[in-house]
C-alpha cells in the first residue's frame, strides 16, 4: 500500500524571546502549524533555519503539539534571518512532504 502524500501548511512564527540555555545565550522561538489537514497517524515536525548562515538548521526538529503549537530553542545572533519549515512523518516513521518556508523573521536584539 502506498502512503498518502500529505503536504503540511507553512508554519507561523509567533514569538522570539531571548533566553539562556546551558549557559549559552539563545532564543525561544514559538509558533503554530495548521494541522487540520493531517490524517490520523501522521505527525508534523518543525525545523528552524538561519538564512544568515546559508540556511543551516539552528533548531529542531520538534513535533507539534495536538493543537498545532510548537517551541524550539535556537542558538542564533540578534539580526539573523530565520524561518521555519514543517515536515510530515508517516505512520511508519518515514519522512513525508515538506512545507513551503514560513515568512522570514529577524531575530531581535537582546536587552
Amino acid at each position: 500500500m502506498t502512503s498518502q502524500v500529505v503536504i503540511p501548511n507553512s508554519p507561523v512564527i509567533t514569538s522570539i524571546t531571548p533566553t539562556t540555555f546551558v549557559g549559552t545565550p539563545g532564543f525561544l522561538v514559538k509558533g503554530t502549524e495548521d494541522i487540520s489537514n493531517i490524517p490520523s497517524g501522521y505527525s508534523v515536525k518543525i525545523d528552524i533555519f538561519d538564512q544568515s548562515t546559508g540556511g543551516a538548521v539552528v533548531g529542531g526538529p520538534t513535533t507539534t503539539n495536538s493543537d498545532g503549537s510548537w517551541q524550539i530553542l535556537i542558538a542564533a545572533d540578534s539580526g539573523d534571518l530565520i524561518y521555519a519549515m514543517a515536515l510530515t512523518v508517516r505512520p511508519d516513521g518515514s519522512p513525508g512532504a515538506t512545507s513551503h518556508p514560513s515568512l522570514t523573521v529577524v531575530v531581535p536584539q537582546r536587552n
